[in-house]
């Protein structure tokens, strides 16, 4: 997962390092690609503790902050000066078990100061989307279920956005309660008054696969990549009108 180090003009790539036991890492270069340095950033977790991985950087705090699926199947947050040095360890499950930190995708609630984390809650929620709300340093977690009365299988690999305009959560997901199409889950800001939206545009089975969503705030619009399945597994752009 690759973020841009604007105050030092630094690319950070936090990868999930298969060839040092699946911990997590951080790749350091100039923006052309120069110049990189790699750090272990597992700050002293095991093997798998990096198994899926999002990253986001606290402008205001200078740090680095990768949430991770750990060893232990819960959402873990790794938090490290932007060099990858000091990092630290917190475990943000908040209480959910083995299963519940699948595919997290991270982002800063920046007017509340916060670190919202989307999962796919494989634990008594079998595979819904959970929300993960904490504070930045990974204090105070709390966990919320944002499905909005959808079943089982409905928030496969979530993409999390945040609309500042409106202060919405907007999340991503493919819904395998509903053929495996785009889903959009639409939420505040702490996790509630959810709704959810069938954004496939007539696609078939199987057109949501690996979304990735992007705020297009000059036409308020969402924008979702997804590998379409229902059309030859090539990429596939949806488009959401926000207001």
């Amino acid at each position: 997962r690759a973020v841009i180090d604007a105050a030092n003009s630094k690319l950070l790539v936090a990868t999930d390092n298969h060839a040092n036991s699946y911990k997590p890492s951080l790749f350091r270069c100039n923006l052309d690609g120069t110049a990189c340095t790699h750090t272990d950033i597992s700050a002293g977790q095991g093997t798998y503790s990096a198994y899926y991985l999002s990253a986001v950087i606290d402008a205001v705090n200078s740090k680095l902050l990768v949430a991770t699926n750990n060893y232990s199947g819960k959402p873990s947050l790794f938090r490290c000066n932007l060099d990858g040095t000091a990092c630290t360890h917190t475990d943000i499950s908040a209480g959910q078990g083995f299963g519940s930190g699948d595919d997290p995708s991270a982002v800063i609630d920046t007017v509340n100061r916060k670190l919202l984390v989307v999962t796919t809650n494989g634990d008594v929620y079998t595979s819904k989307p959970s929300l993960f709300r904490c504070n930045l340093d990974g204090t105070a977690c709390t966990h919320t279920d944002i499905s909005a009365g959808l079943g089982p299988g409905s928030g496969y690999t979530p993409s999390a956005v945040i609309d500042t305009v409106n202060s919405k959560l907007l999340v991503v997901t493919d819904n395998y309660a509903n053929s495996g199409k785009p889903w959009l889950f639409r939420c505040n800001l702490d996790g509630t008054a959810c709704t959810h939206t069938n954004i496939s545009a007539g696609q078939g089975i199987a057109s949501g696969y690996w979304p990735s969503a992007v705020l297009d705030p000059s036409n308020d619009a969402l924008r979702v990549v997804t590998t379409n399945g229902a059309n030859s597994l090539v990429p596939w752009l949806f488009s959401v009108c926000l207001r």
